[in-house]
């Protein structure tokens, strides 16, 4: 826990120098991550396994195998949360999804099919961590040891790309009125400082007392509930003139299909729901009234709750 909370402040400390500092760290973690896969490919591709019989997969109900899909390739969203900071959007949105969701693709299969081709259809590949298995059976300890700090420093350029992103939301919440002001305020960098700082001392909290685990039910509650709002509010986006052009079909599946996912969670894990939309009813209705009354009281102008061009 100590060295996750070390790493933690190290991330930190690159975010709020600013937007340009945080790209950085992205795209240096981002070119280790794919460095990884492309070392453990031609790990595989040196000496093929050439032993050893097909274990018995797992078995998986259709639900459980359709999330940890639907988790493998989540986040490829996020860069709309950056779409003001870029320097044009139209342009940069476009290749940056369709790129991302190609490299994702392409990156997860040729890892999966050269876990099959270096350890065989066995109970190695179809272990936790193929690639430390993999790497001992060709390098040894040092090869093993290589691939652990390359994981790694994976999970800490996820916990990166998660402080650059998730923080944008209380910042935008607050820009419209619906948090506090002062989770609106930038930093010389450009960064959301206060946002970010707020975001990170959360983690930071459930990082030393070990408490995550309890919050997993809520979680996937809650993130299936940010889906189908997300995909609800292209048919808005859709009417302005300056939308893009696209398949209102695609729109419909997703939204029918992330509104099963709610469906399901909640039937499942009905009081983690609970919590999440009380949470939700604090932060959407309790607030903005108490907002509203103390500006009132005060004098200031209530809370607009209109996005900034």
């Amino acid at each position: 826990r100590g060295f996750a909370a070390a790493a933690y402040l190290l991330v930190l400390g690159l975010t709020l120098a600013g937007v340009k500092a945080g790209a950085l760290a992205q795209r240096v973690f981002t070119t280790l991550k794919l460095g990884t896969i492309a070392f453990v490919l031609v790990l595989a591709c040196v000496a093929p396994a050439r032993e050893g019989g097909p274990a018995p997969a797992a078995s998986l109900d259709v639900a459980t195998a359709v999330a940890v899909a639907w988790f493998t390739y989540l986040g490829w969203s996020d860069i709309t949360m950056l779409a003001e900071e870029l320097e044009d959007p139209r342009r940069d949105m476009r290749v940056v999804l369709v790129g991302s969701v190609g490299t994702v693709v392409a990156a997860y299969l040729a890892f999966h099919g050269a876990m099959l081709l270096g350890l065989g259809d066995g109970a190695l590949a179809r272990s936790d961590l193929p690639a430390l298995h993999s790497a001992s059976r060709r390098l040894g300890a040092a090869g093993e040891s290589l691939i652990s700090a390359a994981l790694v420093l994976s999970m800490v350029g996820g916990v990166a790309e998660g402080l650059l992103v998730r923080p944008r939301v209380a910042f935008a919440l607050a820009r419209d009125g619906l948090a506090p002001a002062a989770l609106a305020r930038v930093g010389a960098g450009g960064a959301p400082r206060v946002a970010t700082v707020a975001h990170a001392a959360i983690v930071l909290v459930l990082v030393l007392s070990g408490g995550f685990t309890w919050l997993l039910p809520p979680l996937v509650f809650a993130q299936a509930a940010a889906m189908l709002l997300e995909a609800t509010s292209y048919f808005r986006l859709r009417a302005r003139p300056s939308a893009w052009p696209a398949p209102r079909s695609v729109a419909v599946s997703f939204v029918a299909v992330n509104a099963a996912l709610l469906v399901y969670v909640a039937w499942m894990h009905p009081m983690p729901c609970v919590v999440v939309l009380g949470a939700a009813a604090v932060l959407f209705g309790v607030y903005p009234q108490v907002a509203r009354a103390g500006a009132s009281v005060s004098g200031a102008p209530a809370p607009e709750g209109r996005p900034r061009a």
